[in-house]
């Protein structure tokens, strides 16, 4: 149990778990199960916004678990497992740790955090400017992500509950990536992640080196009305190497809990993505 006594919390990275094999009074967050489930006999629900899903349509998992807290979802007592940590995954824990800060004063200071969290979570940075919780607690690719990540996320998010102050966020690191251009033509550079990549292209690839010589791909295209059908995508690449999953508009290579990611080379990628440029 952590330090409130209510909550359980589970982190395996790049696990993901059938909910059917979770315990009664399970909670999967953002991809730990995939898709969203609800069972009401034993008690088990995932929370995510990735696969199954609609993008432009699905809330984010922040936004999911702000609207049952809202409807009267008592979390105590639950296990939560998660198996990603970023600005998304860490504002749903530190909901479901602390209901009473939505549901009290002060709760509309924390759904405006959930909105615009959520908004960019879900829909990418063409909805707006992330947060700079957001930006703080987004890992680079193919980090590997420890139990105390978690702790330091969640004492980030108190920082601003309690002081409403935040570190100042680093300055983006400039990520390798892959786009075809108008002229049919691959091309390669360095963007500012997503907001980089979509300066140049309306879909692309990022990567970036992950533990034991394995690359990170995280393909990303800016809306669901952009021509490109990322779940082919990553059925394609399933075939080559199990485990790629995501969404509609998002999606990417295996996580391992060592942090390995992808053992395919960069041509085999680019090439299976070009090949779904129309």
């Amino acid at each position: 149990m952590n330090d409130d006594g209510r909550l359980a919390v589970i982190f395996t990275q790049g696990r993901t778990w059938a909910l059917e094999e979770l315990p009664p009074r399970s909670i999967a967050l953002d991809g730990a199960v995939r898709g969203p489930a609800y069972d009401n006999v034993e008690r088990r629900y995932s929370f995510d916004h990735h696969e199954g899903v609609i993008r432009h349509a699905t809330r984010a998992t922040c936004e999911q678990v702000c609207e049952a807290l809202l409807v009267g979802f008592d979390p105590s007592g639950y296990r939560v497992y998660l198996n990603d940590l970023d600005g998304d995954t860490a504002l749903s824990l530190w909901l479901l740790l602390h209901p009473e800060r939505l549901r009290g004063r002060g709760g509309a200071r924390v759904r405006a955090l959930v909105d615009r969290v959520g908004r960019v979570d879900a829909l990418g940075p063409g909805r707006g400017r992330p947060h700079p919780i957001h930006v703080l607690l987004s890992p680079p690719p193919g980090a590997r992500q420890t139990r105390d990540d978690i702790d330091r996320a969640l004492a980030l998010i108190d920082r601003w509950w309690t002081t409403g102050k935040l570190p100042r966020a680093p300055r983006a690191t400039p990520v390798d990536a892959f786009w075809v251009d108008r002229g049919g033509t691959l091309r390669h550079g360095c963007v500012d992640r997503m907001v980089g990549l979509y300066r140049v292209a309306d879909v692309g690839v990022l990567h970036g080196p992950a533990a034991f010589g394995t690359r990170a791909y995280t393909i990303a295209k800016r809306s669901e009305f952009i021509d490109y059908d990322i779940t082919a995508f990553l059925a394609a690449m399933n075939a080559l190497e199990a485990g790629w999953g995501g969404g509609s508009t998002v999606g990417g290579a295996p996580r391992h809990a060592d942090g390995r990611r992808s053992s395919l080379a960069l041509d085999v990628v680019a090439a299976q993505f070009r090949a779904g440029v129309g």
